[in-house]
């Protein structure tokens, strides 16, 4: 199982809150997405946008790592993970994974002091027990001793391959940028033959594009190499709605797009 940072981020905040706010859990949009954007036990710290967060919990359930629970009081949706149901992970391994997904490689002595709010050990030792166990079902490995180090340290292996980013805006970054807002901006223009030249082949589009568009206001966020998520609003003769759109790039060519989210506003309240 390989996951990106943003689907990390997200269940090891779920498993930790499971265990640490268990009369919060399971968690709301705006408290999943509290917990995600966190300063303390988060290295790094990320800045996850709404849309970011919307489109990664699609994904997500689409591959029975979370579900939507029932609604409070007929409000605001609330979310759980299930990646320990899925790995069969008892508290004390779904705690030390969590660890390592939060904050990235740790020693057996940092984790066993970061992990007792989710789970009690006993002591390191007991630490390194479960370390093993979950070493042997390939779900974390123990790192070389680096210089200096007393402790060696441990990481999970679930982080899907994720190249460096580009220290410079110009790069494949840059260019993602580019072509993503180069598309959006023919596509809320209408300029058809536009973004027709932007796509690798046909791609279908929904009806978006080809006429009746009043306005279109979006936002991105670029991740990882060739993929981004976009949301925008438009405003329609038929009406106004809210979409997300995830992309995959190839080059300065949009190669995929998958529809994440096509929500009716109503134009009574949005006013």
């Amino acid at each position: 199982m390989k996951l990106d940072r943003t689907q990390r981020r997200i269940l090891g905040a779920l498993i930790e809150k499971r265990f640490t706010t268990p009369d919060l859990y399971p968690l709301t949009f705006k408290a999943l997405l509290a917990a995600c954007n966190q300063k303390s036990n988060r290295d790094p710290v990320l800045t996850l946008n709404d849309f970011e967060i919307e489109g990664t919990l699609f994904s997500l359930k689409e591959g029975m790592l979370v579900e939507e629970a029932a609604r409070d009081g007929g409000y605001a949706a609330r979310y759980r993970e299930r990646l320990c149901e899925q790995l069969a992970l008892d508290r004390s391994m779904a705690a030390l994974l969590a660890e390592l997904m939060l904050r990235g490689p740790q020693t057996e002595p940092e984790l066993f002091r970061r992990a007792a709010r989710m789970a009690p050990f006993a002591s390191a030792d007991a630490v390194r027990t479960v370390l093993d166990e979950l070493a042997g079902r390939l779900l974390v490995e123990l790192l070389p001793r680096a210089s200096g180090r007393r402790h060696p340290r441990w990481r999970h292996l679930l982080a899907a391959e994720e190249p460096e980013q580009p220290s410079t805006p110009e790069g494949p970054a840059g260019d993602d940028r580019d072509t993503v807002h180069r598309f959006y901006r023919a596509r809320a223009a209408g300029d058809r033959e536009s973004w027709r030249a932007l796509l690798d082949g046909e791609l279908p589009l929904e009806g978006l594009g080809n006429g009746g568009i009043e306005r279109m206001e979006y936002e991105y966020e670029v991740y990882g190499a060739g993929e981004a998520i976009v949301s925008y609003r438009i405003s329609a003769r038929h009406g106004a709605r809210r979409v997300i759109e995830h992309l995959v790039l190839r080059g300065s060519r949009i190669a995929a797009i998958h529809r994440l989210s096509n929500q009716a506003l109503d134009l009574a309240k949005d006013a």
